[in-house]
Parts: structure tokens; C-alpha cells; sequence
């Protein structure tokens, strides 16, 4: 017998760990898995991303069973991925690339199973690793520097930092992202159930490029972003990787992460609005409230809302 689990033409697990472990961990890997699957199995090259999504969270679920009594994952807390953490490096020499990638995927999953209320509110939800016992924290970048990339950044890099910025889009949206999806005269894009917006600038900066790619025939497959090569395949998390050192050298911003502009998106409109609730809704931040409290002042929220809902004649 194959030691492969499939779902529907995708190969998501390992058997000998899924028919172990706790079947209540099994349902909701399973939950998540499904959402995933659904989300990409129209890309080839988003397969691979769901596969090593599920060999992580699978892998999680291994290392319960074995050191944690096979508890439910809704009993897991930070300091246990903390331990977690120090099990890859201490007994299988992982890099930290690899510590942060396992703990990452099972921290989403976590999430999306929050955000369909199967499980509790937990400091998982706002894990951060540490490195060397220091945390890693997020860059969140000020109106300079934005003002700086503004100004400095080729072209590309620009339309791909602002429209980040802009729309607070997550990594593996932005990776598969198509034409298809953007409406700029309306300045929306559409991924699956979410709507997110831009600003007028990016849209000026998308349909210029629209247009460029147009007059030197050059065939991006309908994708958005995308590098030199004319290819159909999506661009990769490393390209990624690498427009954000560029970005960061010029602006002066050490480390840089695509989830540096989602942060730092979500932390401007906060603080622009002051409303938990409307930024939630427009950043496609689910657990914003539980999470991020601290970015605003709640006298300050409860008048804008006030505000707001005066406008509704409500």
C-alpha cells in the first residue's frame, strides 16, 4: 500500500503519520488541507506549495503524538513551538529557514481554523519566532522610506512594493496573482471570497505596465507580476526574496519581508481610520482585533465609528 494520501488528483500526506496520530488533529488537518487545495488547485506550481504545507503541519502533528501525549492542537501554545523550535535544530541540525518554515505553516493553519471558529482564541495566533533569544520583529516601514521608494525604485519594484502596500495582499495571492483578477478602473482585486483595494497610483502604475507589456509583446501569461523571462509559470517566493533585499538596500530597511508591507499596510490604515472593524474588513485580517488592539486609540475608534455609522443614517 502507498504510504501517499490523496485528495481528489493531489498528493497532500503521509499515511503512516495521518492514521496515528490524534484523529481530531487528522480532522482538522484534513479542514485546512481542503481549503487549501481549493484554493489552488488550478496551478501547477501551487500544488507543490499545498504538499509542503501538509508535509509541515503533518510533520507537527507527528511531533505531538510523540513528545506531547497526542493532545489536540487546540491546547498547543507559543511555548511549544518554542519547544518544537529548539527539537528541529537540537536533534535534526535544521536551519532556521527550514525551523521557521514548519512552524509557520502550522501557525496559518492554526489561523484559518480560528477564522471558522473550530478553534479557540490562543497565542499561537500571534506567534513570533525567536532567533538566537531575540524575536524576530516585523519591519514596519515609515512614510519616508515609502516617500524614498517612491522616488529611487525602478519602475517594477515600485509597482510591486506600492501595490503591496496598498492592497495588504498576502505572498501566495500576489505569487499566482492574474489580470483576470484586478479590476483598475474600480480598483479591486478579486482572490476567491475577498475583495482588496488600491489606491490610484497603483492603478496608474498597473495600467501603464498593462500597456507596456501590450507594446513590446511581451507574454506574461496573464500574470501581474513577473521578472525577465517569459515563461507560464508564476514567479517564485525567492524572486520575491530577492526584490525585497533590493527595495530594503535602497531604503535602508535590513531584512526586508513581503509580510513587512502587509503589516505595515494594516498599521497605516489603522491608524488613518482608527476603526479595528473596517480595517479588518478591508485587509482581510480575520483575527485583527485579537491581535492588534494596541495599534489604536479606542476613544479615537469608537468616534470615527460614530462617525461612520452617522454617514448610514443608521
Amino acid at each position: 500500500m502507498s504510504n501517499q494520501v490523496y485528495y481528489n488528483d493531489m498528493n497532500v500526506g503521509r499515511r503512516d503519520i495521518l492514521e496515528i496520530v490524534n484523529k481530531k488533529n487528522v480532522y482538522y488537518w484534513q479542514l485546512y488541507i481542503k481549503h487549501m487545495y481549493e484554493r489552488f488547485q488550478t496551478e501547477k506550481h501551487q500544488k507543490s506549495f499545498v504538499y509542503e504545507e501538509s508535509l509541515c503541519v503533518s510533520k507537527f502533528l507527528a511531533y505531538i503524538y510523540e513528545n506531547l501525549n497526542d493532545v489536540e492542537i487546540t491546547q498547543i501554545t507559543g511555548k511549544d513551538l518554542d519547544e518544537y523550535a529548539y527539537y528541529l535544530s537540537s536533534k535534526f541540525g535544521a536551519a532556521y529557514v527550514t525551523i521557521y518554515r514548519d512552524i509557520v505553516s502550522f501557525v496559518r493553519c492554526y489561523k484559518y481554523l480560528f477564522g471558522i471558529g473550530e478553534v479557540p482564541k490562543s497565542d499561537v495566533l500571534s506567534y513570533s519566532m525567536k532567533r538566537n533569544s531575540r524575536e524576530i520583529v516585523t519591519n514596519h516601514i515609515t512614510e519616508e522610506q515609502i516617500e524614498m521608494a517612491s522616488e529611487k525604485l525602478p519602475d517594477n519594484l515600485k509597482m510591486y512594493m506600492m501595490f503591496s502596500l496598498s492592497t495588504g495582499i498576502r505572498i501566495e495571492d500576489l505569487l499566482i496573482l492574474k489580470w483576470n483578477q484586478i479590476d483598475i478602473d474600480k480598483r479591486v482585486v478579486y482572490i476567491d471570497d475577498k475583495t482588496l483595494f488600491f489606491n490610484e497610483d497603483v492603478a496608474q502604475m498597473l495600467q501603464t505596465e498593462k500597456q507596456n507589456r501590450m507594446d513590446n509583446e511581451y507574454n506574461d501569461y496573464g500574470y501581474v507580476f513577473r521578472g525577465q523571462k517569459q515563461n507560464n509559470k508564476p514567479i517564485s517566493k525567492a524572486m520575491v526574496s530577492r526584490w525585497c533585499g533590493e527595495i530594503g538596500e535602497i531604503i535602508g530597511v535590513k531584512n526586508l519581508r513581503q509580510l513587512d508591507f502587509r503589516h505595515t499596510a494594516i498599521r497605516r490604515l489603522m491608524k488613518a481610520s482608527g476603526s479595528v472593524g473596517m480595517t479588518s474588513l478591508i485587509m482581510d485580517c480575520p483575527n485583527l482585533k485579537s491581535q492588534a488592539r494596541y495599534m489604536i486609540d479606542e476613544e479615537m475608534n469608537n468616534e470615527l465609528l460614530q462617525k461612520y455609522k452617522d454617514i448610514c443614517e443608521i
